[in-house]
């Protein structure tokens, strides 16, 4: 049985890394942000993570 849960919310990547074939990711957000509720709820699964990000920093001339 498939159980699908979706959460949404906006959060910072603190640390990442990669060691023997495995990816760590250290996600920080607010409790105003996220429900701990529902993201107990959903890591009693197997979860799929899609990370976006906006690039609201704008590019020098001589960069591009």
């Amino acid at each position: 049985m498939i159980n699908l849960k979706q959460i949404t919310f906006n959060g910072s990547i603190d640390n990442f890394k990669a060691k023997n074939g495995v990816v760590n990711i250290q996600i920080s957000t607010s409790t105003k942000n996220l429900s701990l509720d529902s993201l107990s709820e959903i890591s009693k699964n197997k979860i799929q993570v899609m990370l976006e990000s906006n690039q609201l920093e704008m590019l020098d001339s001589e960069t591009e």
